[in-house]
């Protein structure tokens, strides 16, 4: 049987300290009283030591119960047929080599990685995807509620997936309207660009007009600093071998190109939130996410622990309320 609880409030267990403190009170009155046992029965014709550690024995009881009623115990599931409902978001993620500048520690990639893995986690019941891109982009994870497997697939981008290739930001757009078509999905399509924001699309002012007209609000997360760092070159054994360069020799400085990113949230109906080292931008995000109306993805039966706390809380008061009457 005990195998079988599970604890639904389990983050409640720092009451466990409150606990103790009231045992060893307790503990500590019980001993004051033993010491003067003998005085109190010569003064006291109804006075019994016994009874004090009954009701010592039903307090400390009762109190336990309280604790572990506070913890939410759970035990038999049952059925249900629950609704799930969400929304659809498309997590971009820029895989050019300037992810790979070390403005940010220990690379734009990393941070940006970190940031997906704990935003997927924020947003619950919602379904996501993950895009690739650079020149090209790709369709790393399709729509999905298993986070699990989103997350391995996220995992799986490393130095090694990085392109040789530049940045096309408008591909990717044009891989997310295909997205969202082949599923279906008409109105209230999510898209999270993480990128620093270098660009060399040739046709994003269309696809922005595009993305309008199908109601695909674009998010943008600039990944890096105004100043910059040089763009890191590693051989096939993933050690630094230098720098990126001019032709001229001079080497290259990858800015966060804010300015662009702004731009294309506003033209899209999104916003542009820029990388923290806390959890500002992800806050920011789920705010604007939580904006949009949910949809139904269907129903389906999940098994459900039932609660059983009132049977803790109604041990912990009879046995409260006996230790009164005494």
């Amino acid at each position: 049987m005990i195998n079988d609880i599970s604890w639904s409030h389990a983050n409640n267990i720092y009451f466990m300290a409150l606990f103790a403190v009231i045992v060893l009170i307790a503990i500590f009155r019980l001993f004051k009283v033993k010491k003067s046992a003998n005085l109190l029965s010569k003064n006291l014709n109804n006075y019994s030591y016994t009874k004090v550690l009954i009701k010592f024995f039903l307090f400390i009881v009762g109190a336990f119960f309280l604790f572990l009623a506070l913890l939410g115990p759970q035990w038999s599931t049952k059925n249900e047929n629950i609704e799930q409902r969400g929304r659809d978001v498309l997590i971009a993620l820029d895989i050019s080599k300037s992810m790979l500048t070390e403005d940010l520690a220990p690379n734009r990639l990393s941070v940006a990685k970190e940031k997906i893995k704990k935003l997927v986690n924020l947003l619950d019941t919602d379904r996501v995807a993950l895009l690739l891109f650079s020149g090209t982009s790709f369709i790393q994870c399709p729509l999905t509620k298993d986070l699990d497997s989103f997350l391995n697939m996220l995992d799986q981008v490393d130095v090694e997936t990085i392109s040789s290739g530049t940045t096309a930001i408008d591909k990717a757009i044009l891989q997310s309207l295909n997205m969202f078509s082949v599923c279906g999905i008409e109105s209230n399509k999510i898209m999270i660009i993480f990128t620093d924001g270098e660009d060399f699309s040739s046709n994003l002012t269309e696809v922005k007009e595009r993305a309008t007209k199908e109601n695909l609000f674009i998010f943008t997360v600039g990944v890096g600093t105004e100043n910059g760092a040089p763009i890191p070159l590693f051989d096939i054994d993933g050690n630094q071998i230098g720098h990126q360069k001019y032709k001229d020799g001079s080497i290259v400085i990858s800015k966060l190109n804010e300015a662009m990113l702004q731009k294309l949230s506003n033209d899209s109906g999104g916003s542009y939130i820029k990388i923290s080292k806390n959890s500002d931008d992800l806050n920011m995000i789920l705010k604007n996410i939580k904006q949009f109306e949910e949809k139904s993805f269907g129903k389906r039966d999940m098994e459900k622990y039932e609660s059983q706390y009132p049977y803790f809380v109604a041990v912990s008061f009879i046995c409260l309320l006996v230790e009164w009457l005494l």
